[in-house]
């Protein structure tokens, strides 16, 4: 007859294949409902703090979250500070990132944009950046890199875009991590940049996704609802929250969101110590004046444009005639 082979225990053997099968079902199960539970959605905007206060409008002065009627700096020859937040009291709870909710945030970079005219910076005076000091709100322990950011803006405030209207004049860049939460950073800037007079100035700080951090890539920089003097921006470098640009935290509907930042800076720095001096002749004079003439109007960027503003005009003007002459 056939040969067949026969198992001793074949009733025990059949059971332990029983139950590795029910194991294996159980394990394919848990990963289905592990990679089911994952947000399979967009990155989106994620604030901290309660849905009432996202409100999807702008400050009624058209500041952009800022208040109406606050008193620009107080920059005159030496050392000086800038800032648009009316106190860096690490007491809110009003930060914002692009992201996904308990995933993690994208790559994001907030800012301001300073006047240096209106910021209180005597005209005609270059300014040097000393250091540049922000708040750190959420890091994920092991560290997040963190790009400080210096740009000119070339058609003034509001600002655009990096490579738009944003020229980068210096950065510096470090790591944070969850130990400096709740905690301000001053980062210093040993070469002394130089903002030449009347220039728009934007800081920025990024969170950089370099892909050396964990999935849950955590960083936000800090906010507080305690009042401003000029709008807060946030941009996704990377186009995620359909945004690209740098958008004003207030239109997008986060008028509570004031980003903590101050300026450390020397009025007075190198560069151009005549900038009226518009054919570089030494002397401030008829051919000076004529230039101006000719520039007349509507000019971003333009040399006599001394007060920044975007317009060649009587101010201009006026300037040039008060520092007639030879130049100091």
């Amino acid at each position: 007859m056939k040969q067949r082979y026969v198992c001793a225990n074949g009733g025990a053997s059949w059971a332990a294949l029983v139950s590795l099968g029910i194991i294996f079902a159980a394990v394919l199960s848990a990963y289905a409902n592990r990679e089911a539970s994952k947000p399979n959605m967009p990155p989106d905007w994620v604030a901290a703090g309660t849905p009432a206060s996202r409100v999807a409008v702008a400050a009624a002065d058209g500041s952009g979250g800022g208040i109406a009627g606050c008193p620009a700096g107080g920059c005159d020859l030496g050392d000086c500070m800038l800032t648009q937040s009316l106190d860096t009291a690490t007491n809110g709870d009003n930060q914002v990132a692009c992201g996904i909710a308990g995933v993690g945030t994208t790559a994001n970079g907030w800012a301001r944009c300073y006047n240096l005219v209106n910021e209180g910076v005597p005209v005609g005076q270059n300014l040097t950046i000393n250091s540049v000091t922000f708040g750190v709100q959420q890091a994920t322990t092991d560290g997040i890199n963190i790009d400080v950011v210096l740009y000119v803006d070339s058609d003034g405030c509001p600002p655009d875009e990096p490579g738009l209207d944003a020229e980068v004049l210096a950065s510096q860049s470090l790591v944070v991590n969850m130990a400096d939460e709740g905690s301000m950073i001053t980062v210093e800037f040993p070469a002394g940049p130089v903002v030449a007079a009347g220039s728009d100035l934007i800081v920025e700080i990024v969170s950089v996704d370099d892909g050396t951090v964990p999935p849950e890539f955590q960083f936000r920089a800090m906010s507080n609802p305690n009042g401003q003097c000029g709008p807060s921006y946030i941009r996704t470098p990377d186009g995620d929250c359909d945004l690209t640009g740098w958008g004003d935290l207030a239109s997008l509907g986060f008028p509570d969101a004031h980003l903590i930042q101050v300026i450390s800076a020397t009025v007075g720095g190198a560069g151009d110590p005549c900038p009226w001096d518009l054919n570089g002749s030494g002397d401030v004079g008829i051919l000076d004046l004529l230039a101006l003439l000719a520039a007349w109007g509507p000019n971003p960027g333009d040399p006599a444009d001394f007060d920044g503003d975007g317009t060649v005009g009587i101010l201009d003007l006026l300037t040039l005639l008060a520092n007639w002459g030879p130049c100091a």
